[in-house]
């Protein structure tokens, strides 16, 4: 069974469903959102928010999973990597 989420790509609109078909309502994903300056004045903060971002994704996902929260669809995952490595 797929992951709800897994056809959403980079950007989408807010009207962007993220559910697939074989999710009933208990199952529903929400995405948060972070408005983060692409090229900050600040290098030392941007790099670490960019890395905060980076272990949300990548190494905080069991701790997510543990509170009961599901994890992110490894689609989407690699989509927001790439988004933090422009990070400046």
């Amino acid at each position: 069974m797929p992951y709800a989420g897994t056809t959403v790509t980079f950007p989408f609109a807010a009207t962007t469903g993220i559910l697939d078909d074989t999710h009933q309502q208990a199952d529903r994903q929400f995405y948060d959102w972070f408005l983060v300056r692409k090229n900050s004045n600040d290098p030392a903060k941007s790099q670490d928010l960019a890395a905060f971002l980076g272990w949300m994704i990548d190494a905080g996902q069991p701790v997510a999973e543990n509170l009961g929260y599901a994890p992110v669809p490894r689609k989407l995952a690699v989509q927001v990597k790439k988004m933090i490595a422009q990070l400046r």
